[in-house]
């Protein structure tokens, strides 16, 4: 019927919106000739119209830069007033068309239908009217499918010769910042590819799309012998004969490296990774690609705020690499041992998602002893990262497997009598200060003790042994002794350093380690503590040198790490100014013995000149009577810095004891006293604090009994009752 209409309409695809596409026609003076036949998209429209007026507007669009292009439709053009002559009668068509089928005006299907004449949704039945506008209005594509992106998830089938729908769907999806993956779309037939070919693609991912497809009627024929009457012909061939398989030809050889990579007796491990394939059989070397996310216990091991691979997982990485060389050769009376391990660069880690990991790789090889002979029990080692194409050596030493025969014996021996408790939090949180930020999984010292008389270099600590990586079960995350216990063991050798004083404690790393022992089956329960003994000694300004063994629960030595060198840690939480000493200085202050014996008047006023004078606080300290008090502690600390002091009332005036600390220059490098000690009164007698400057009073683990007839040349009482009084008589 259309086609009866004089050949004078023209149709042209632009990239403009409907907006701009109006404003176009109207610069143009072609209103009433031309006007927007379609929105495809919002940024794609059809112009439809009078043949002069289109190509009119072809030819200014194109300097413009916009993209046209006119469209094959012989010479009609549609959804435009050109339509409107034959509209009437296309709508009697339909009316009769409709009048001949089971069509039902008032019939709801509940399937929606987006309507591109009102661009909106509808589930009812559509009427001849409807199908005249449909010829002689805009088609509004873009806005339908906007409405019908309001529905539940659904997937977009075109119906049709090729895929004309999925440019404009695309720049919908775009405009809407919606993703191939949110809105899936498919064509039926593509231009140039066989039918048959793209109706079973579609149907394929349909399928894989989560649609039920019925295969049977896809794979067979169907066949109409009458009207509504049909069946389905065909089914799967089950007895093919079988293929006749070929061995007499070698297809396929496989190398040696595959080969063995596939056999290896052991899985990757979390840190050492896999051994690699195809070597030389005498070297062996492991690879591994570590991220922080798939070993996470590493994220607590930090100095300041960098993660940084410990010292002990060098130690673990070299003596798992020894296990499995000698695998179920080793019992449980044989012993690893390592020596001269030096670390020589730090490895730091990082833990964004997109870091791509560190590329780890260790190697053993036999140690050689001239140019032409090589040890028959020793093995050197070495650990290398690569990164950006640059190795670097982290960590190189020696490694053997110790004969049955020799038998491990105590270096480290300590009195545990004249050894006290002391609250291991207080160390860590002075561990941390100095740079050595220990996170809760290296936290392992449960328990702690230093010498009484904090004169020796020696500890004595208790935690848990960890034969395993905490939290998982997996076996590539098993050691003979966890690097978080081994570096317990140095963290404990840390803490002997400081002779007992917290004071005293300076943040230190390990660089070398003369010698280690480690039993390589160790019969150790994982639930049981162990036991740890440290010492240490000076070596030189700035160095220490630390031994330190393991325990296990039933007293026999498992470890042994003597000559750990260390060296001060110098990071931007360790960044403490080099104080002056005092006697490089002159300083003059009233003499406090003096004063006590002058009259009331001049000790008034030598307190008063010593107070504008001194370094003390005013803003911190609550009252009068507290600065005077610290003013005097002030100038007897001054006339002799090697007092005993004890501070009662501990526990309850916190501010004062901090103060006292601030004036006796505690956290300096020369403080201004021996002994600091905060004891309280009790029925029993003189409780004093363990170790902690502050102690709480319902804690009773804070607490001991005065021990011994210790002597103290200056005692402050904060307040004075009837209890003191008695006690001091």
């Amino acid at each position: 019927m259309v086609g009866k209409l004089p050949a004078k309409g023209q149709m042209m695809a632009v990239g403009l919106s409907p907006e701009a596409g109006q404003e176009a026609i109207k610069e143009a003076g072609l209103v009433g000739k031309l006007v927007v036949a379609c929105v495809n998209s919002p940024v794609s429209i059809t112009i439809s119209g009078d043949s002069e007026a289109c190509d009119i507007l072809y030819s200014r669009l194109g300097p413009q830069g916009v993209f046209q292009r006119k469209l094959i439709t012989g010479g009609r053009a549609y959804h435009s007033h050109h339509m409107a002559v034959v509209g009437e009668e296309y709508e009697k068509l339909v009316v009769n068309a409709i009048g001949k089928s089971e069509f039902s005006k008032s019939s709801k299907t509940g399937i929606y239908f987006a309507s591109s004449v009102t661009g909106q949704l509808s589930d009812s039945a559509l009427d001849a009217p409807y199908w005249r506008s449909n010829l002689e209005n805009p088609v509004l594509f873009s806005q339908a499918l906007q409405h019908l992106l309001q529905l539940q998830d659904f997937q977009i089938v075109e119906l049709g010769p090729h895929a004309a729908l999925k440019l404009p769907i695309s720049q919908i999806c775009k405009e809407l910042k919606i993703s191939d993956a949110d809105l899936r779309y498919y064509s039926t037939l593509t231009r140039g590819q066989s039918s048959s070919v793209t109706a079973l693609q579609l149907m394929g991912k349909l399928f894989l799309g989560g649609v039920d497809v019925s295969f049977q009627k896809i794979n067979s024929i169907s066949i109409t012998d009458a009207p509504h009457n049909s069946k389905n012909i065909g089914v799967v061939v089950k007895d093919l004969p079988t293929y006749k398989w070929t061995y007499e030809q070698l297809l396929w050889t496989e190398s040696r490296a595959s080969l063995e990579f596939r056999h290896r007796k052991y899985p990757r491990h979390e840190i050492l990774g896999s051994i690699i394939g195809g070597g030389n059989l005498t070297d062996h070397c492991w690879r591994n690609v570590l991220h922080v996310k798939d070993v996470p216990w590493l994220e607590d091991h930090k100095l300041d705020q960098t993660i940084v691979f410990p010292a002990a997982a060098f130690i673990g990485m070299a003596t798992e690499a020894m296990l499995q060389i000698f695998g179920s050769h080793l019992n449980v009376d044989n012993f690893i041992e390592l020596r001269q391990v030096n670390v020589i660069t730090a490895l730091t880690l990082a833990t964004e998602t997109t870091d791509p990991g560190v590329e780890l790789f260790t190697t053993l090889r036999w140690q050689c002893q001239s140019g032409t002979t090589k040890s028959k029990n020793w093995w050197q080692f070495e650990i290398v990262s690569v990164k950006e194409l640059k190795p670097v050596i982290h960590a190189t030493g020696l490694i053997c497997v110790r004969p049955v025969k020799e038998k491990l014996t105590s270096r480290v021996c300590i009195t545990e009598d004249l050894m006290v408790p002391s609250a291991i939090r207080s160390w860590y949180t002075k561990l941390g200060k100095e740079g050595l930020n220990f996170g809760p999984e290296f936290q392992s010292i449960k328990a702690l003790k230093v010498h009484s008389g904090k004169c020796r270099s020696e500890v004595i600590a208790t935690g848990q042994l960890l034969l395993q990586s905490p939290g998982t079960g997996e076996k590539d995350a098993r050691y003979c002794i966890h690097p978080i216990t081994t570096d317990a063991l140095i963290q404990a050798g840390i803490i002997s350093t400081s002779g007992g004083a917290i004071e005293n404690l300076r943040g230190q790393v390990p660089v070398m380690i003369e010698s280690i022992i480690i039993r390589a089956m160790p019969n150790l329960d994982n639930t049981k503590s162990c036991s740890m003994r440290a010492k240490s000694e000076a070596r030189g300004f700035g160095q220490t040198t630390l031994h330190s063994e393991l325990y296990n629960h039933n007293g026999e030595l498992c470890a042994q790490l003597t000559g750990i060198r260390m060296v001060a840690y110098e990071g931007a939480a360790n960044d403490n100014i080099i104080e002056r000493h005092p006697l490089l200085r002159v300083v003059w202050k009233p003499d406090i013995y003096t004063l006590l014996l002058s009259p009331q008047p001049v000790l008034s006023t030598a307190l008063s000149y010593s107070q504008s004078n001194s370094q003390i606080k005013v803003e911190e300290v609550y009252n009068e009577a507290s600065l005077k008090m610290l003013t005097i502690l002030e100038l007897a600390t001054f006339k002799n810095p090697g007092l005993r002091i004890l501070q009662l009332g501990g526990g309850e005036h916190t501010d004062l004891t901090r103060n006292c600390l601030d004036v006796l220059r505690s956290t300096t490098s020369f403080p201004r006293y021996q002994s600091f000690i905060v004891g309280k009164l009790e029925s029993e007698g003189l409780y004093v604090a363990r170790d902690t400057m502050y102690p709480s009073l319902s804690n009773s683990d804070d607490w001991q009994p005065l021990v011994g007839n210790d002597l103290f040349d200056l005692i402050i009482i904060p307040d004075v009752s009837v209890s003191l009084i008695t006690f001091f008589q």
